[in-house]
């Protein structure tokens, strides 16, 4: 079983609302993406003994990167689909604070960037997806994909350590990203069956 997860809205903190440029995506509600993120499905994926296990079976995971944030939306299902052709049965993919918050509080997640219609993409390709939302991602993406305006915190901000001003800037970020995955994970139906936090620390 997974640890819980809890996750704060930045309201209960105190905190400036944000504003978030997206396709509507209800929580526990059917999105635009066609997915529910309610109610048991019976889809498991677990670790046994070392072994990947989905829904009660071992299962080999073949996986390929595939960055939505690099390539035209208008391509991803075509990229997907040569990914299937290939023989793989799962994409890893980043999500890029910066991409998606390059002005403090003004999120977008429309359009090029929404990570969700790829995520939606990828399942109706019949894809898992391991996701790596950072918050540093590396990825050869412009300052591993952390927004320019950390380096303007006035006292500075210790990026990538527990400095309280940069939890705080992380957890905000999560606090508008990781309720939309939900849906998207894979015991409520969607594709997600691993998500990476953080990347290449120490």
């Amino acid at each position: 079983d997974g640890l819980p997860i809890h996750m704060t809205d930045s309201r209960e903190r105190g905190e400036s609302s944000r504003r978030v440029s997206s396709s509507p995506h209800g929580r526990g509600a059917r999105s635009s993406h066609g997915l529910t993120g309610t109610g048991p499905l019976n889809r498991t994926f677990v670790v046994i003994r070392d072994q990947f296990v989905k829904d009660g079976d071992p299962v080999r995971i073949l996986s390929g990167e595939i960055h939505y944030f690099r390539i035209p939306r208008a391509y991803w299902s075509d990229r997907l689909a040569r990914v299937k052709s290939l023989g793989f049965n799962a994409i890893q993919t980043y999500v890029p604070w910066n991409y998606h918050e390059s002005t403090q509080g003004d999120l977008d997640f429309s359009g090029e960037k929404d990570v969700f219609a790829f995520l939606t993409l990828a399942h109706q390709h019949g894809l898992m997806v391991l996701l790596r939302p950072g918050p540093y991602i590396c990825a050869e993406w412009d300052f591993g994909g952390l927004p320019a305006w950390l380096l303007s915190a006035d006292p500075p901000m210790r990026i990538r350590t527990w400095d309280l001003d940069y939890i705080n800037a992380v957890d905000a970020w999560w606090g508008a990203l990781l309720p939309r995955l939900v849906p998207h994970l894979y015991q409520n139906g969607g594709p997600v069956v691993m998500v990476q936090i953080e990347n290449e620390y120490g």
